[in-house]
């Protein structure tokens, strides 16, 4: 529907611009005006996305994994063959100087065999909480699911948290 009102629209643009020297002046002035205007308006639109992807890699410099402890950590597969949700439970203690806002873990599971011997990474999934609010020196909860998907049946499997994405900010 909306696109018959348009395509109605464009031919009486057209068909007024074709019999009406007043109606095509009109036009002119419309794209003069508007010509300048969407080039301000891509050129701000450009400049605060560059200043927002600035503030976040500000945001993820602050906090490094090695001023965060980690304690009660634990990955459960999912409850029921065919799901694919992993969940992740830890607790997280805040050792830097700013307040972490959200994280997101890479998380890398591994397959191994009785033996222990040849062990095979199976699947990786990202953890990721934001709005989690860790102040200085302070601890949180950090319990989420993720999807990991199109995992082996798993024997003797081990993980490990591979990366760390932080976001934090000054709290003053």
């Amino acid at each position: 529907m909306g696109l018959l009102v348009a395509v109605i629209l464009l031919f009486a643009i057209i068909y007024l611009a074709a019999v009406s020297s007043g109606f095509r002046i009109f036009l002119l002035v419309v794209l003069a005006a508007a010509l300048p205007l969407g080039y301000f308006w891509y050129h701000k639109s450009a400049k605060e996305s560059a200043d927002q992807e600035r503030k976040l890699s500000i945001a993820r410099s602050l906090v490094k994994p090695s001023d965060l402890e980690t304690t009660d950590s634990k990955l459960t597969p999912p409850s029921y063959p065919g799901l694919t949700l992993w969940n992740f439970y830890g607790v997280i203690k805040n050792n830097s100087n700013y307040e972490i806002e959200s994280i997101a873990l890479t998380i890398e599971v591994t397959n191994c065999h009785a033996d222990d011997n040849n062990c095979v990474v199976v699947g990786s999934g990202i953890a990721r909480r934001d709005f989690l609010r860790i102040p200085k020196g302070q601890a949180r909860a950090f319990d989420v699911n993720f999807p990991m998907e199109n995992l082996p049946k798993l024997e003797k499997w081990k993980w490990r948290i591979t990366d760390w994405l932080i976001e934090a900010r000054d709290s003053e």
